[in-house]
């Protein structure tokens, strides 16, 4: 008897390892960019990617450091490192001129890990290869037709040469972190696709173009004034026509308060 307890102890133990998921180590990128083919995930050091967009919300970047803070101590449930959480927050790239490698998303994650180890250069983290555009002679237009770059509103685009060089030079934007917070907090989701590139950029970009006025220091407050404005758009059935940006329907301002008591 207790032989067939012991066996159907080890049976379980075998069971329960096997239904655990296995990351599959990403492994270093070539050292010559311009020769990785599509659809490669590798790893590179941080310093190597460039941004495509020239803000970030740093209200939401300090969440995250926050986060990286708890795995740091050991104390997170979901990954037990923070190189196992770089392994799945997978950076899509596109080669571009001279062999650089253009992040197109993860524009915050990236930044929360610069700030956390204080701009260390060899920092490893994972991209994927969407597009190998190093010979394009219009690449900035291919990017912007793409919806792999965010140079700001129709009418008020800045030129390319205006995007930081790197990731800790990415300046401010509250109204993107607004967005970003109403987003975390369930106001809507982001769309499947391209489509969720620079979602909150765009979102925050409507916020000001609809001349909502966000305080001198962004808080919770804030970010509930925020969802208010654009629950009452969402009412008055014209937050989709009015900033032409796709929108999900989401929680509802009481939900939202109800589930941070």
């Amino acid at each position: 008897m207790k032989k067939v307890i012991l066996l159907l102890i080890t049976i379980a133990i075998i069971l329960i390892l096997l239904a655990r998921p296995v990351t599959a180590k990403i492994t270093d990128c070539t050292a010559e960019y311009s020769n990785i083919p599509i659809n490669t995930q590798c790893q590179v050091n941080m310093v190597d990617l460039h941004p495509t967009q020239a803000n970030i919300g740093l209200y939401q970047v300090e969440y995250t450091k926050a986060w990286l803070n708890l795995i740091d101590s050991g104390k997170s449930q979901i990954f037990p490192s923070i190189n196992e959480f770089l392994q799945q927050k997978i950076v899509p790239v596109v080669i571009g001129p001279e062999g650089k490698l253009y992040m197109v998303d993860n524009h915050h994650t990236m930044r929360a890990i610069w700030d956390y180890y204080q701009g260390e250069p060899n920092i490893k983290v994972s991209i994927k290869i969407l597009q190998n555009w190093q010979d394009k002679s219009d690449f900035w237009t291919a990017m912007q037709t793409n919806n792999y770059t965010y140079l700001g509103p129709p009418g008020a685009e800045i030129n390319p040469r205006e995007i930081p060089n790197s990731i800790g030079d990415l300046t401010d934007d509250p109204y993107r972190a607004a967005v970003g917070m109403a987003m975390q907090w369930g106001f809507f989701e982001k769309p499947q696709g391209e489509a969720k590139y620079f979602y909150e950029l765009k979102w925050g970009d409507c916020l000001k173009k609809q001349g909502f006025d966000l305080g001198e220091e962004l808080d919770r407050s804030e970010i509930f004034r925020t969802i208010a404005f654009l629950s009452e758009l969402r009412e008055q059935n014209q937050i989709n026509r009015i900033c032409n940006v796709p929108v999900s329907e989401g929680k509802t301002l009481a939900e939202i308060s109800q589930d941070l008591e």
